[in-house]
Parts: C-alpha cells; sequence; structure tokens
C-alpha cells in the first residue's frame, strides 16, 4: 500500500478557515482576495505584488504584511515552496511593532501550515503553539477552534494520538459553548480521521456520517469531497472495496468540480489501489498514471517501485514474454549485484569494528559511571547522620531565636540543609535503581491534587526571580500511582524550569490525562523560557552527571543527577520522557505514562449493631469517599459517609462515632475546624481522628498532630495503611477500657481512689455516682441530666470510654463500695445493700454474687474469721 494513503486521511483534515482573511484592506488586497476565493493563484500573486509596491512606498506596513502573507499562501498552493516560505519569513521580520501582534499570530499560522505541508511535523507544531498562545489571548479561545483542528492534525502525522484527541476535546468544548455548526462539521470530520488511525473504524464511520448531514444541510458541497473521501478510506480498510469505490468516483467528481487538484491527486492514489485490490490491474495502473502525473511532490521512488509492480502485473495478462525478459534482465544485473555484495561485505567488516569499539567505549564509560554511582551512595549514607545534626538545632534555634538579622541567617541555613538532604535521597534513589532494589510503591490518588500542591509549592520559588508560573491541570484525576516518586519527578522537572529562566520569564506546568476502561493516560508537559538545549546535547542530558557545555546554562550549579533519575523513575513507570528545545527559545519536557485506575468494590453496608463499631469519614472528592467507605465496610464497619465538614460536624453530634477520618481541604467547613470543633465539646473529645490529605508539607502535619489528630496520612494512601490506623486506634480504645476495669476494681485501694488516674469526664461521672450511692430512684436518665449530655450521646460515649453501658457503671460501682463497706464493718448486709442503693437484701445478694462470683456473706465470715 502507497504510504501516501494514510496521509491523505489527515491531510483533507486541514481547516481552510484557518486561511481566513480578516478586516478591510486597499484595493489590490481585496482583489487578491476574491482571486484567492477563486483560486486563481497567480493572480492573487499579481494583486499581491501591486498591493506590497503600494505599501512601500505608502509606509503601511498592516496592507504590506497582509499581501505579503496572501502571496506566501498561493506560492505555497503553486508549489513554490522556497519562495513561498522567503516571503512569510520577511514578513514575519517585519512584525516588529506590538501593533502588528494580531498579523504576526496569523503569519505562525500560515507557517505551522507551510512546515506541516512539508511533513515537518516538529517545526509546524512550535508555529501552531505561537499562533495559539498569542490570537487566543487578542481573539479569546473560542476563536482557536480552527487552530487546534491543524495542531491536532499535526499530532496525528507524529503518532502522538494522545495529545491529537486532548486538542480535539478542545474544540468539542468550544462547539458546546458556540453552537457553530460549520465547525462542529470539521471537528466530526476530524475526530472521524482519528478514530481511522487509531484504529477504531467504526467510530470513525459515524463521525464521517454525521459532518456530511451537516455539511449537506449548510449547504456546504465543496466540503462533502472530505467526507465522502474519508468514507472511501473507511470501506477499504474494511476490504470493501467496492464500497470504497462508490465513495471515491463520488471524491473524483467534487474535487474536480472545485478545482482541488491536490485533493484529486489524493483520490487517484486511493482509487489505483482499490481496484489493484480488485485484481482490476489495469484499471489500477490507469489511476496511478493519473496519480502520478498530477501530484509530482510524492517520493519518487515509492511510486515507481508500486508502479513496476502494477505494470508487471498487468502485462503479465497480455503475454510471458514481458516476464522472461524481465527475468533475463535479472541476469544481466547478477554481475553488478556480486560487486555490491563484496562492497556489503567490507561495509559489515567495518561496521563490526565501529560496533566492537563503541562497546568497550559504553563499558568503560559505564563502569565509570557505576563506580561514580557508588561513591556518591557511600558519600551520602555518611553525610545523612551529621546532617540530621545540622537540621535539627536549626529548627530548635528558628523556634527560639527572635532577632530577625540571625532567623534570616538561620533560613539560609534551613533551606542549604533541605537541599543537601534532597540531593541525599537523589543518589540513594539512584544506586537502589541500579541494584534493582527501588520498589514503587503504588496507592490511590488524586494526581491532579499532588501536582496543584508541588505547583504551589514552587509558586514561591518563582515569585522570588519575578518568574510567572503557570499551571493548568486536569480535576481530579484519580489513579493508583507512587506519590514519592511523581514528586520527584515533578519537583526536578519545574524546579529545573525556575532555574534556567531568567528574571521575568515565564515557565508552567500542563497536565491532560485520558480515563481509559482500566488505565488513565497521563501526559506532563513542563516547559520554560529559557536558554534552550542544543540538540546534541538534548539526549545526553539524561545521562548521569552530565554537565551542559552551554555558557548560558553553565553557570547554574548542579551535580548532573537530577534529569536522571527522573529518566530512571519514568522508565521504571514503564513511561517516556523527551524534550523539544531549540537555543534561545526555551524547552519543553514530556512525560507520558499509563496509571491504573482506583478500583472500587461494591458493598452492602454492614447494619450498626452493639459490637460494630462507626466510623465517620469527611472527604469533599467524591471518588475518594465512595473508595474509603467501600473499603472500611468490607472490614466490617459501619461507615458514616460525609461529603463536607459541616455534614460531618452535624453526624458527629448525632451518631457520636468511634473514629472519625477526615480531610483538610473542603468546602463550608475545613478538617482543621472540624477536629477542633471535636476537641472542644466533652462530649466529643475522646473520639480518635485521622487526617487524610494532600496536604503533606511538614508545618501542615505537626499543626494538624499538635490540633489533637491521633495519626495524619498524606495523599496519595495505601489502602492497607488506612485499614491498619483504624484498627490499632481501635485497638487502643479496648486497651483503654480494660486498663478502666482493672482500676475500678483494684481492691488495693478506696473506690473513691481507683478512679484519679481516669479522663476528667469519667471521673466527674463517678464522682456524681458516689454521691448518690444510696439514692435507690438514682437512674441513668438523672445521670446523663447531670453531666449535660443528651442520654443517647451518653450511653455511647460512656460505653465507649469505659466498657460498659451507664446502667452497668452504676450498679458496678456500687457493689464495689459496698464490698468495700463490708471489709471495713461498716455495717452489716442489709445495712450496706440499702446504703448503697438497692431496695431489697435479696436482690442485692444476688447481683453481688453475679458481679464476684460469691455472695456477700463470704465476705462478712472472712472479716469475722
Amino acid at each position: 500500500m502507497l504510504p501516501v494513503i494514510i496521509l491523505a486521511v489527515v491531510l483533507t483534515c486541514i481547516s481552510p478557515r484557518s486561511w481566513a482573511q480578516d478586516g478591510s484592506a486597499p484595493v489590490w488586497i481585496e482583489k487578491a482576495r476574491l482571486a484567492a476565493a477563486a483560486k486563481q493563484h497567480d493572480s492573487v500573486i499579481y494583486y499581491a505584488d501591486q498591493a506590497m509596491t503600494i505599501g512601500q512606498k505608502t509606509r503601511d506596513t498592516l496592507a504590506l504584511l497582509r499581501a505579503m502573507r496572501m502571496k506566501g499562501k498561493s506560492l505555497l498552493a503553486l508549489k513554490k515552496e522556497k519562495a513561498s516560505a522567503e516571503t512569510f519569513f520577511a514578513a514575519l521580520r517585519l512584525c516588529r511593532s506590538p501593533a502588528f501582534e494580531k498579523e504576526l499570530g496569523i503569519l505562525y499560522g500560515e507557517l505551522g501550515y507551510y512546515y506541516y505541508s512539508q511533513g515537518q511535523g516538529q517545526k509546524a507544531k512550535e508555529y501552531y503553539h505561537h499562533h495559539i498562545d498569542i490570537l487566543s489571548r487578542i481573539q479569546g479561545m473560542d476563536s482557536m477552534g480552527n487552530a487546534f483542528i491543524n495542531l491536532s492534525v499535526t499530532h496525528q502525522m507524529l503518532a502522538e494520538y494522545d495529545s491529537a484527541r486532548i486538542l480535539l476535546n478542545k474544540v468539542g468544548e468550544i462547539v458546546a459553548r458556540t453552537n457553530d455548526s460549520s465547525m462542529k462539521a470539521y471537528y466530526l470530520l476530524n475526530m472521524g480521521a482519528y478514530h481511522t488511525v487509531t484504529g477504531r473504524l467504526d467510530s470513525a464511520k459515524i463521525c464521517y456520517l454525521q459532518a456530511y448531514d451537516l455539511w449537506k444541510a449548510l449547504g456546504n458541497v465543496s466540503q462533502l469531497f472530505r467526507v465522502t473521501f474519508n468514507l472511501g478510506f473507511y470501506a477499504f480498510q474494511n476490504k470493501d472495496y467496492k464500497e470504497a469505490i462508490k465513495y471515491y468516483l463520488l471524491s473524483e467528481e467534487a474535487a474536480g468540480r472545485y478545482g482541488q487538484k491536490r485533493e484529486l491527486a489524493h483520490v487517484y492514489g486511493t482509487m489505483a489501489e482499490s481496484y489493484a485490490a480488485l485484481g482490476d490491474h489495469k484499471t489500477a495502473y490507469k489511476y496511478l498514471h493519473l496519480y502520478a502525473t498530477l501530484n509530482d511532490s510524492f517520493a519518487h521512488e515509492d511510486i515507481n517501485n508500486y508502479a513496476l509492480q502494477l505494470d508487471k502485473q498487468y502485462q503479465s495478462e497480455k503475454a510471458r514474454a514481458t516476464i522472461q525478459a524481465q527475468q533475463l534482465e535479472l541476469k544481466q544485473q547478477q554481475n553488478t549485484m556480486l560487486i555490491i555484495i563484496i562492497i556489503a561485505i567490507v561495509v559489515v567488516a567495518l561496521g563490526i569494528g565501529a560496533f566492537a569499539y563503541i562497546t568497550f567505549r559504553n563499558r568503560v564509560r559505564k563502569k565509570v559511571d557505576e563506580a561514580k554511582g557508588r561513591f556518591f551512595a557511600n558519600v551520602a549514607h555518611e553525610i545523612r547522620t551529621p546532617l540530621s545534626m545540622i537540621k535539627g538545632p536549626v529548627e530548635v534555634l528558628q523556634n527560639t531565636i527572635t532577632d530577625k538579622a540571625m532567623l534570616h541567617q538561620l533560613d539560609i541555613a534551613a533551606r542549604n540543609t533541605e537541599r543537601l538532604n534532597d540531593l541525599m535521597d537523589q543518589m540513594l534513589d539512584i544506586s537502589k535503581i541500579d541494584a534493582a532494589r527501588y520498589a514503587l510503591q503504588v496507592h490511590v490518588g488524586d494526581m491532579g491534587a499532588l501536582v496543584q500542591q508541588l505547583f504551589q509549592h514552587h509558586r514561591q520559588q518563582a515569585a522570588a526571580k519575578r518568574i510567572t508560573l503557570t499551571c493548568e491541570c486536569d480535576a481530579h484525576i484519580q489513579a493508583s500511582f507512587d506519590g514519592d516518586a511523581w514528586e520527584k519527578i515533578l519537583s526536578n522537572l519545574v524546579g529545573n524550569a525556575i532555574k534556567y529562566t531568567p528574571e521575568g520569564g515565564t515557565a508552567g506546568i500542563e497536565v491532560a490525562s485520558v480515563q481509559h476502561e482500566d488505565a488513565v493516560a497521563l501526559t506532563i508537559n513542563v516547559w520554560d523560557s529559557g536558554p534552550g538545549i542544543p540538540a546534541a546535547e538534548q539526549q545526553k542530558i539524561f545521562e548521569r552527571f552530565y554537565r551542559s557545555r552551554n555558557e548560558q546554562t553553565a553557570r547554574e550549579k548542579g551535580t548532573g543527577i537530577g534529569l536522571a533519575l527522573v529518566k530512571e523513575l519514568v522508565t521504571l513507570m514503564q513511561g517516556t520522557i523527551t524534550v523539544e528545545s531549540a537555543p534561545g527559545k526555551g524547552a519543553v519536557f514530556t512525560v507520558t505514562c499509563l496509571l491504573q485506575r482506583a478500583g472500587s468494590v461494591q458493598a452492602q453496608a454492614i447494619p450498626a449493631g452493639e459490637n460494630t463499631s462507626v466510623i465517620l469519614l469527611a472527604e469533599d472528592d467524591k471518588d475518594i469517599l465512595d473508595f474509603n467507605t467501600t473499603l472500611l465496610r468490607n472490614e466490617g464497619y459501619t461507615v458514616i459517609p460525609a461529603s463536607d465538614g459541616s455534614i460531618a460536624s452535624a453526624a458527629i453530634k448525632d451518631t457520636l462515632p468511634d473514629i472519625v477520618v477526615t480531610d483538610l481541604m473542603m468546602p463550608v467547613k475545613d478538617g482543621m475546624e472540624l477536629l477542633r470543633e471535636i476537641r472542644a465539646n466533652e462530649v466529643t473529645a475522646h473520639i480518635p481522628v485521622i487526617i487524610l490529605s494532600a496536604r503533606a508539607a511538614q508545618d501542615t502535619r505537626i499543626e494538624g498532630m499538635a490540633g489533637g489528630a491521633q495519626a495524619y496520612l498524606p495523599k496519595p494512601f495505601s489502602p492497607a495503611e488506612l485499614k491498619n490506623t483504624v484498627k490499632s486506634q481501635l485497638d487502643l480504645l479496648q486497651r483503654h477500657k480494660a486498663r478502666y476495669q482493672a482500676q475500678v476494681t483494684n481492691e488495693e485501694k478506696a473506690v473513691e481512689q481507683r478512679i484519679q488516674d481516669t479522663d476528667p469526664f469519667t471521673q466527674r461521672c463517678h464522682t456524681i455516682i458516689l454521691e448518690h450511692l444510696d439514692d435507690a430512684q438514682f437512674s441513668v436518665e438523672r445521670l446523663a441530666e447531670l453531666m449535660n449530655v443528651n442520654r443517647s450521646h451518653f450511653q455511647r460515649k460512656i460505653k465507649t470510654l469505659t466498657g460498659f453501658s451507664p446502667s452497668e457503671l452504676i450498679k458496678s460501682l456500687r457493689l464495689e463500695k459496698a464490698k468495700e463497706m463490708l471489709l471495713k464493718k461498716e455495717g452489716n448486709i442489709t445495712e450496706t445493700a440499702y446504703a448503697t442503693g438497692f431496695t431489697s437484701q435479696s436482690y442485692f445478694t444476688r447481683c453481688f454474687t453475679d458481679h464476684f462470683g460469691y455472695p456477700p456473706s463470704e465476705v462478712v465470715n472472712k472479716v469475722k474469721g
């Protein structure tokens, strides 16, 4: 198959609307515009030359720029590529004043198309990006539909399909906002082309048919060619060659009617293939000849080889003499082939020698790198301990010294200590990767939240250099990933962008994701406006200890291991990292990786029973809330989900849960406010609180723990770690109950002394019970009233703290006090029973025996004996 066929599908997707003219112009420019609309390119050049002559005389730069732009486009249409490029760049040099910024943006778009038509996708991308940056700022993002389409097609040409799809999604959003039917038709056509090259042929056909209906309704018959051509290609891919020819004939008619010579050439090429597939080699050869005659810009070698194949098949149907003649010709070429083989042997021998030399050199280089790595790893281990002894005292001094000058010096020391610590971590990480001991710790989390957190961390660093740092990131990218590894990757890339960007420059990070059934395709671009990286160094910068020899970048300090670590980590995740740069034009680092989606298991809620622990989850991210709810319910807990702090606060007051797990950043009421509220209320102060947050900075964690949290888990979190943390907190509650029960039955102390080591709430409760010890009418309701607590809450809190229900607690204290009174001979059994609130001796005896395992008479006899 001719490679031009796929190219034809993509070429048909370039939107001609990006060539539309704007504004008014002098008479000659208007004539040129009308001629361009009629595809009379020679007339366009003539009229543009007249306009340029007048523009130069009158110093009308704007008219001159527009005329040059129109001339450049027509030259390109006439395949005068060199003259076209010279005209475009001459116009570009005139756009020095900010007054011509819009014209500059349009010129960038023309140059993008120029490079695209020459098959130079990377250069086309560069100019299309400039085009979009300028015109979106002037005209607004909703006017960029055609530009996004052209850039998307360029990405498709480079097989960068994820990037192409992201741009087409932006076009779809613009169409939804503007309700532009024509733009929607272009969007559908290009989505069809995208689905075609990515193998989703059925989806492609649906898009093509929808585009066909739209253009037909709009009366834009000239555009129907594009749809019929792609429908033909769809049929060809499905091996329905007759159907393909039917659509190609419609395309041939439309292209011929509207003078679309380039498109007509594509039709001839694809029809040649279709007829060849049907075995009609004569007709195939006819269309191939028309194709080659009309479009000589394709690779002659491909055309000649394919023509030879078709001609051979055609001639074989007429006579065998042609085949015999060709065989004779092949024999005559054997001597020439022998000479070629001898030359090839010599070349291979030289190649083997060169390969041996390169292999030896690489082996030596690898050994040197391994020696460096071992050395730095050993040094890193040795430095860790003294570094800790520097970092600790510095932090202590920062918290105690108030002198501003001294604090400034301590801040410098702290920053550089942290920098040195990061460097040690990088050295150790590389040594672990080399030794195959670096294991990715994959947890469920929000990549979007992690990126925003790192962005906020680096903003201050950028502001210090007056650098504008931007961040564009999809919200809530839920996936399973190693947060620590990604933090190292992004911190290195963003840190480098800031480091090498001059004062007053710009840098940024762009994160886009495409959701698949079981995975998330992640694309991260980190760019800067720094000095750029020469092409010769763009692969070397990922080598360990490599330092650029570029005079501008060599001024910045560094070790040459940051990007090497980034490369190793990305490779470990089975991702890729590339760089696009040119001297003086900054750099763009692109990381692509496939992350596993956060899984979820559906389960029925377990109803709360007497022995079921109740956990309240406060989380504003629905995916994480659903995931954690299912995770903990599967462990046998009753889970109460709350989507913000205010809802969580109300639920805590209603249910008094055993544990609260809360996020920090939530609407209405955040996690810290919720934590303070829990600790300030005597009824809820005992509840353990676990913070689960993307804010992993040390000062935030210290604030949370100082505020009374029992644990702080940073996102992305490990489900196993969350389950273990919840279990350990519940185990602590159980140990607290067991300790209380041991204290309250300790006969070595008086009953009043046994409660001195308990919490204030329990102590106050005990005091009130003992004060009403002889009151047989003293009830749980009365006790809750005196404690100023709702009965249901009181019941649950007492159960949590002591393991007893309130009624059991009252009875237990009465019996413990009764036994103490009998041992001290403060009265007989009947007197003791009434003194401790029992209404009859028989009931007292029964309760005493159940509690201690023996009757009160045994205590009396023991004291007498």
